[in-house]
């Protein structure tokens, strides 16, 4: 009769413990489905206990509404005519706008023309604006898109439109020295040109008094008028070109502010919650509980057998 070893390992006196504890700890995918199809029962509980859930979570969450619309930044000349520049440039780049739209000033001053505090961090109006506030610069071109959300249509849209104008305050500011500077340029221009046209009708009429007094009036002077006149024409046709330029500069077509050339559209549908997202979720969710549940049970059957 032969005897067995005090040392030899356990698995070796019982080889169907050993299987039984790979298989514990290795369990492959056909074995997680071979449990879920024996605990179909708890597995489809799970899933139903989740749908309802996400469907009741979607009851209670409070619906928000999206407004979009895109901004069209300004854009002021760069130099003026009597500098010899004419080239004109964005007020700002468009990327560089999109982050001035993030600054807690800009949004600041948006909230307050909304009559919303801004010192109260639990305010729910202002923290929804703060974080779906997106502004998206369209490539290759001078729009920047900007949407944010409200608890109703009308809230969005009046969020909208606080932000953009807002924005074009902003940007009003940044481009009014340049303005400033062409504008009273126009003034000077005007001024010096009605100082030349008073002084060439003075002229004239030293030259035609001249023409009528014949042979009284001496040669010479005549001859320093008619060189005087001439270069008063040349000096208003100057400033005649120099205004023509600077209103060409300040053409709607060259100079203009920031501006929002789409309406503020306002889906009729709210953009959140979405039913389908939160049941799609909420299943797949209790799907995965499910499957834990279905192989927890199925460890503790295993257990109790080799116990028994």
């Amino acid at each position: 009769m032969s005897h067995i070893r005090s040392d030899e390992p356990v698995s070796r006196l019982h080889p169907a413990n050993a299987n039984v504890e790979e298989q514990g700890e290795f369990i492959d995918l056909s074995q997680i489905f071979a449990a879920m199809r024996r605990n179909w029962g708890t597995l489809a509980a799970c899933v139903l206990l989740a749908i309802l859930c996400g469907g009741a979570l979607f009851a209670v969450v409070p619906a928000r509404w999206q407004a979009l619309t895109t901004i069209e930044i300004g854009q002021v000349p760069l130099g003026t005519p009597i500098s010899g520049s004419r080239e004109v440039a964005l007020i700002e780049p468009p990327p560089q706008a999109a982050e001035r739209l993030k600054q807690r000033e800009l949004i600041d001053a948006a909230l307050k023309s909304l009559g919303i505090p801004v010192d109260q961090p639990d305010d729910e109006r202002a923290a929804l604006l703060r974080s779906t506030l997106k502004p998206t610069v369209i490539k290759n071109t001078n729009f920047v898109q900007l949407g944010v959300a409200g608890y109703s249509p009308e809230e969005a849209r009046n969020s909208l439109a606080a932000v953009t104008r807002a924005l074009v305050e902003a940007h009003d500011k940044l481009m009014a020295p340049v303005l400033d500077r062409m504008k009273a340029q126009l003034e000077d221009n005007a001024r010096q040109m009605a100082e030349a046209e008073r002084e060439r009708t003075r002229l004239k009429e030293i030259l035609t008094s001249a023409e009528k007094a014949n042979s009284k009036v001496e040669f010479a002077p005549t001859i320093v008028a008619v060189n005087q006149l001439g270069n008063k024409d040349a000096q208003i046709h100057q400033f005649i070109a120099e205004r023509a330029a600077l209103e060409d500069m300040l053409a709607d077509s060259r100079t203009y502010p920031t501006r929002a050339i789409d309406s503020f559209y306002v889906n009729p549908r709210p953009y959140f919650p979405k039913l389908f997202l939160f049941l799609g979720l909420a299943a797949i969710l209790g799907l995965f509980v499910g499957a834990a549940l279905a192989l927890y049970r199925d460890r503790k059957k295993a257990a109790r057998a080799l116990r028994a």
